[in-house]
């Protein structure tokens, strides 16, 4: 074999074994990437967004923050995700599961996701006196601005369903609510799941 020819073979062994170690190199990061991405799971689709159980993951850890005011809040209650409808929030591996008692789980963060998105588009904004109580309260401890896109929607839902069903402006949360006011929030709730579109994927 001419040397010429002897050359060009060694270049091309040594090119193939420069492919081979990078594709063993970078093979475990691209399995990896590849791995987070399938292991997410599309649940639901509220309007024109889809949620995913990562966001779940993290919304759930707001839900529980916001659960801490019990039965100073409309919201939760009604929906059922208070702690005296809802001893514990499932964790996301129960979650991804699926079974009955997960299911049930994501109707009610199905609807509460209805609310959100609903007063959000009604661009009513709250000052600084009607968020002082959820600032000041032990279970946040912590200025407006520096809480989650959720945690402050959940809030901003609750004023406006306060301000809505208790016919008034103040700024206090209502301590106690009576049978119609239950009745009218939960009523409200329902026009809003038909309202508003969904499709579920589980």
């Amino acid at each position: 074999m001419e040397t010429s020819n002897l050359v060009l073979l060694f270049r091309e062994m040594f090119n193939l074994r420069l492919l081979l170690s990078g594709l063993l190199l970078f093979s475990p990061i691209t399995f990896a990437k590849t791995k987070v991405i399938t292991s997410d799971v599309a649940l639901y689709r509220v309007g024109d967004e889809i949620t995913f159980l990562s966001d779940i993951r993290v919304g759930r850890k707001d839900l529980i923050k916001f659960r801490c005011f019990q039965s100073k809040v409309l919201l939760l209650p009604a929906l059922g995700l208070d702690k005296a409808s809802l001893k514990t929030v499932p964790s996301i591996n129960k979650i991804r599961k699926f079974d009955k008692e997960s299911k049930n789980f994501l109707k009610k963060i199905i609807l509460m996701k209805k609310a959100l998105v609903h007063v959000e588009k009604q661009g009513r904004k709250f000052g600084k006196k009607y968020l002082k109580y959820f600032e000041k309260h032990k279970c946040l401890n912590s200025p407006f601005r520096t809480w989650s896109k959720t945690l402050q929607q959940l809030v901003t839902v609750e004023l406006y369903f306060q301000e809505r069903f208790k016919k008034g402006s103040s700024h206090v949360p209502i301590k106690s609510y009576d049978p119609k006011t239950w009745e009218n929030v939960k009523f409200y709730l329902l026009s809003l799941d038909k309202k508003i579109p969904h499709n579920v994927f589980f």
